[in-house]
């Protein structure tokens, strides 16, 4: 994105990225409002939850973005997912990830490492 040297989007308050070949460009328009977006990652992710609870879900093989995998590795993916891209968009957007304490143990485990700041 191309800005100012203060940091504020150019051009009238629109943000915009230079392509390769120079020609400048709008960037798109946010999609929905903060608030629709905070009910659908709610809605998303309640219903994950309720389908890792149900019986034998841990144990059944189901289709993950790395291909076919049991339930107990699509947790950990998802798991992994939320908390890294939960920790990056915080950080990019100049905020602190707040995530309890048990959660990272968990996060830990399954990278088999420990998590520093």
């Amino acid at each position: 994105m191309e800005r100012p040297a203060d940091g504020r989007p150019s051009a009238g308050g629109t943000a915009h990225v230079r392509r390769r070949d120079g020609a400048r460009r709008p960037l798109p328009a946010l999609g929905p409002a903060p608030g629709a977006l905070k009910k659908a990652f709610r809605t998303s992710a309640a219903a994950l939850v309720a389908a890792f609870g149900e019986p034998g879900a841990l144990e059944r093989t189901v289709r993950a973005p790395i291909g076919e995998v049991p339930g107990a590795v699509a947790l950990r993916l998802q798991t992994i997912e939320h908390l890294v891209h939960g920790w990056d968009l915080a950080r990019a957007i100049g905020q602190k990830a707040m995530f309890d304490a048990p959660a990272l143990d968990r996060l830990a485990a399954l990278l088999g490492r420990d998590i520093t700041e």
